[in-house]
């Protein structure tokens, strides 16, 4: 089993606390959703913990030993909310640049990737294209992946195939955030709200995510 641990994380935007003194600890095996409304700061503080922003404060560790910004995505991947893979190339192509070689072993793999190799990334449906990039973020085997609205606009088949991948992944820890909140809270072992720059514990009922304030 592997931990990270981040502590004291901390972004001022102007002149409010977008985080304060955010405290995350997550291990191999768990799926942790991060529920939180538009503006909570879900994004930064993934950012923040990957190393991607300059704008925070705060220690990482990964098995209590301290990660620099620098060298944290030798432990975290991320799958980012924008699509990242380039339109004009074939998926075998896109996935040969993002990930070398093993790529074509990854794709090939799974069923569904395995029909969409040569087609191009442009032409792929939205959730196609999500896909074949949660795929590959997985490909690169990091004990900790952060994934970054991986659920948004998709059809339900791929919000399935997901969560099912996420299951089976007992070798890594999983931090999700999505605004698709149910899809979330399925697929989590333990959910976490960001409100007002705090983290914090929630149930995962719809009466307990509105006394947390996240539901209406």
């Amino acid at each position: 089993m592997s931990t990270l641990a981040a502590d004291s994380i901390t972004c001022r935007l102007g002149d409010r606390f977008a985080l304060s003194d955010v405290y995350l600890r997550i291990e191999t095996g768990e799926i942790v959703g991060l529920v939180g409304r538009n503006g909570s700061g879900k994004t930064t503080l993934l950012r923040l913990l990957l190393g991607h922003s300059g704008r925070g404060l705060g220690v990482v560790k990964v098995d209590s030993i301290f990660v620099p910004p620098s060298q944290r995505w030798r432990h975290i991947a991320f799958l980012p909310q924008q699509s990242f893979l380039p339109r004009d190339c074939t998926v075998r192509q896109a996935g040969r640049l993002f990930l070398g070689p093993q790529s074509e072993s990854v794709l090939r793999a799974d069923a569904r990737a395995l029909d969409l190799l040569q087609r191009r990334i442009g032409d792929l449906s939205s959730g196609e294209r999500r896909y074949v990039e949660f795929l590959l973020v997985l490909g690169l085997n990091r004990s900790f992946v952060f994934l970054d609205e991986p659920f948004s606009q998709i059809e339900p088949l791929y919000v399935e195939l997901m969560s099912q991948a996420l299951r089976r992944r007992k070798e890594s820890a999983f931090l999700v955030t999505d605004h698709n909140y149910r899809s979330v809270r399925d697929v989590s072992t333990r959910l976490l709200s960001l409100a007002g720059g705090r983290l914090a514990a929630v149930g995962s009922t719809d009466q307990e995510l509105r006394e947390a304030g996240y539901l209406p």
